[in-house]
């Protein structure tokens, strides 16, 4: 009864996060270090066989945000990446920062940003890639390509929710087959417009 009732609360977190009703705790974040924290934890969950590699610019960018929200976030996008991988030859993960200028297109299709400078993190996979027909689908709450049993369908969902309360988005490039197949998510997040005083807790996790 209580790990149900743990994991009964855990969907509705996340529910909460998809529908932007969660609360959030928004602090100014040097993007770059909380980056490298995060995947420092993240080197233990993922398994010896996968390469998980970092290439992150411009370190002293800084945004506004949720350490508990924004690091779920990559938590669920570095183990979505991880089971993408599962049976593949020379199986790698690069999560890379750079700065990212909004041109007219891109305000366009993602109407709901804040500002036009933003950090992008890219997660991105060597693994088989995703079907075209699916691509549309993968917000989704409650949608999942995985088989019974291995996905709720809402981490990318509560992802998607999450940087869209930051004022961002999330993007994906993806191809199904080939020799160069995989799949890149890129989380743009709003940078702060002046410099703040980042707060040693916060930088450093």
């Amino acid at each position: 009864v209580e790990k149900l009732s743990f994991g009964a609360a855990a969907t509705i977190q996340q529910l909460l996060a998809f529908s932007r009703k969660g609360i959030v705790t928004m602090l100014p974040i040097s993007i770059a270090s909380f980056l490298k924290e995060t995947i420092k934890l993240q080197q233990i969950a993922v398994p010896e066989s996968i390469s998980l590699n970092s290439d992150i610019h411009d370190t002293e960018m800084q945004i506004n945000g949720d350490i508990n929200q924004l690091q779920q976030v990559l938590i669920n996008l570095i183990n979505n990446a991880s089971d993408a991988l599962s049976g593949q030859k020379d199986p790698v993960i690069t999560i890379s920062l750079n700065r990212y200028e909004a041109d007219d297109k891109f305000i366009k299709q993602h109407e709901t940003l804040k500002g036009l400078s933003f950090a992008c993190i890219t997660i991105t996979d060597n693994g088989t890639g995703i079907e075209p027909q699916l691509v549309e689908h993968i917000f989704e709450p409650f949608f999942t390509t995985k088989e019974q049993g291995k996905g709720t369908g809402l981490g990318l969902a509560m992802s998607y929710g999450s940087i869209k309360s930051h004022g961002g988005c999330i993007t994906v490039t993806t191809k199904k087959g080939g020799a160069d197949s995989g799949t890149s998510m890129h989380i743009f997040l709003p940078l702060l417009a002046e410099t703040h005083d980042i707060p040693a807790s916060v930088a450093k996790l």
